[in-house]
């Protein structure tokens, strides 16, 4: 392999690393249960539909609306789970690497929740909407108890996000909606 085309492969490499590294940092406390419709749906389809329950998702949904919708809905979330230690090891300056010890399984260690959700949509006239979606996408927290063998990692973690989103739909066709949302 050629200098140039080892340079490439190598920048290419470090490029995907660090651009994909990134977004998965908060992806274990995402909650996709932000309307109550959707969720009875699976969540199947959600950006193809329209009105104010999916502006979240997709702006463009409110886009030719004929009246004012609004939408509140709050998830129950109730997780289960064990974390198990499958031979973590502790490194400390001068010492060599030790087993971490404590209790090697922690059961359910997210709290439950309620998720709460809104969104209004308006027209301004029959092509045009205008409306705001107020959610909580990033929420919950974890507890480990003072044995566990996780302790070294996190005892308590609590990550609560509110995303207020002003959003604006137009019916460009009969068939085609754009939409934008902040």
């Amino acid at each position: 392999m050629s200098p140039f085309k080892y340079s490439l492969a190598a920048g290419s490499a470090l490029t995907a690393l660090l651009g994909f590294s990134q977004a998965a940092q908060a992806q274990a406390f995402y909650l996709q249960e932000q309307s109550a419709r959707a969720a009875g749906r699976a969540f199947s389809g959600e950006a193809a539909d329209t009105g104010a329950a999916s502006i979240w998702w997709n702006p463009a949904a409110i886009g030719g609306i004929d009246r004012g919708a609004a939408t509140i809905s709050a998830s129950v979330i109730l997780p289960r789970g064990e974390v198990a230690d499958s031979g973590t090891l502790i490194v400390r300056p001068g010492q060599p690497p030790a087993p971490v010890g404590g209790n090697g399984v922690t059961r359910n260690p997210i709290n439950n929740g309620v998720l709460p959700s809104g969104a209004i949509a308006v027209p301004l006239n029959d092509r045009i909407a205008l409306g705001v979606s107020i959610t909580s996408p990033y929420s919950f927290t974890t507890d480990y108890p003072a044995d566990s063998w996780a302790r070294y990692s996190a005892d308590r973690t609590k990550l609560r996000t509110i995303d207020i989103q002003p959003s604006i739909g137009v019916a460009v066709t009969d068939w085609l909606r754009v939409g934008a949302g902040l």
